[in-house]
């Protein structure tokens, strides 16, 4: 039973399995002395996966050389390691949190206005405005931070003040213009921060002010990888530019939806994760080397096969 929680146990059979894998694909070719240059494994040319096993044995060399550094240095990097996956697990909680929240936030604005679409000129595009609900709702979701009174008294103050507080051009006007949208979701932020709990208030007052860095650090990398394959790869015109056009527009719709935010970060908590269960432990080393022996095995073989 022991053994079936050791991690070596399962690292042992996935890559007993890939490298099995990975020679019953070219065993004919490896095994006639033929060169498999033209085989492919996983839809990528057999001589990748020798430069792979290369690259994984000079990995195993890299961890043989931590040998040198002391057990307790090694156990300190392991519960830095932990503290940043703890952080980095708190952070995606709060994360999800705030969402839930702007969700809340975004449905009560649904309560009071409405939109509809109006074509105004055949064949093109139609335009979208926003009204002032005629109707008020008469219940609201049980997990709603507001009541009824609440909601109603939001309603009445803006469809009151909104006039007032716009230096729109067009006076009286029946839409809901961008301006007055302003103000209607700084009412609806004002309520939500007198109605929360002050950790969740205080998610909300710091929706807005994250470090932007890793966005621009996901583009740079992005458009650098594009350039690099359009310079040196062989991939049609069409293919370079559609792919460049992706890396311009999806990534703001994956931050948008938070879809690419929880990717990061369970990425990030998974390599922190790995880091804190080889080093955080009596014998810190004994881990390593043990990793070692699995990426030189396993790199060894990629590169045997496929010589």
């Amino acid at each position: 039973m022991r053994l079936l929680k050791s991690w070596k146990f399962y690292t042992a059979i996935a890559c007993t399995i890939f490298v099995g894998a990975y020679f019953q694909a070219i065993d004919h070719t490896f095994l006639s002395g033929r060169s498999a240059g033209t085989l492919r494994f996983l839809n990528c040319p057999v001589i990748w996966w020798g430069r792979i096993g290369k690259f994984l044995q000079f990995l195993a060399g890299l961890l043989a050389l931590l040998d040198v550094v002391e057990p307790d240095d090694l156990r300190a990097l392991g519960r830095k390691a932990k503290a940043i996956r703890t952080g980095l697990m708190r952070n995606l909680s709060d994360a999800v949190a705030v969402e839930s929240l702007l969700a809340k936030e975004a449905f009560l604005r649904q309560l009071i206005t409405e939109t509809n679409s109006i074509e105004s000129v055949p064949d093109m595009p139609s335009i979208t405005y926003t009204y002032l609900r005629k109707d008020g709702v008469e219940s609201l979701p049980p997990a709603s931070p507001y009541s009824m009174e609440d909601y109603r008294a939001l309603r009445s103050r803006f469809s009151r003040e909104r006039q007032l507080n716009h230096d729109c051009t067009r006076k009286d006007h029946q839409d809901v213009c961008e301006q007055q949208r302003h103000f209607l979701d700084r009412l609806i932020r004002d309520l939500f921060l007198d109605r929360l709990e002050e950790s969740d208030a205080e998610l909300l007052r710091r929706k807005g002010k994250e470090d932007g860095s890793g966005i621009v650090a996901l583009y740079v990398i992005l458009l650098g990888a594009m350039l690099i394959f359009a310079l040196v790869g062989h991939a049609p015109g069409y293919a370079v530019i559609s792919v460049l056009i992706a890396c311009i527009v999806v990534p703001p719709l994956f931050f948008r939806a938070g879809v690419m935010h929880r990717v990061l970060y369970w990425m990030l908590e998974r390599a922190a994760g790995l880091v804190a269960s080889l080093l955080d432990k009596p014998k810190p080393d004994h881990g390593l080397r043990w990793a070692g022996i699995f990426l030189f095995l396993v790199g060894f073989w990629l590169d045997f096969f496929s010589s």
